[in-house]
């Protein structure tokens, strides 16, 4: 199993606009494993209910495009994240989701 922690951000830094940001002291905390099959994703805290558990998953998304790109294929996928960082409220949920996509996925790809 692969565990990865990623923070929320704040891109809008008064006259930085989107060229400053900062990450905050709130984190996404996602563990991805092989299984012997399907797509199995959990997910945990703040917001649960709001994010997918099927294939339009963003973190899901992420690890889905590094297997492609170095050609690997799982026999199936589990995917559990524990929420801090609140959907939709400008602090950085989908890029965090992103970021553990593709970590994780690096990780998993060697």
């Amino acid at each position: 199993m692969y565990r990865v922690k990623v923070p929320a951000t704040s891109a809008n830094m008064g006259p930085g606009f989107d060229c400053m940001g900062v990450a905050l002291d709130i984190y996404n905390t996602v563990a991805a494993e092989e299984i012997p099959e399907g797509l199995v994703i959990e997910n945990h805290g703040r917001d649960a209910g709001l994010i997918g558990k099927d294939d339009s998953n963003l973190i899901y998304k992420a690890m889905k495009t590094v297997f492609e790109k170095v050609g690997y294929i799982p026999a199936g996928l589990k995917i559990t994240s524990y929420n801090e960082i609140p959907v939709a409220r400008g602090l950085g949920s989908s890029a965090a989701s992103t970021a553990a996509g593709l970590i994780l996925a690096n990780a998993m790809t060697g």
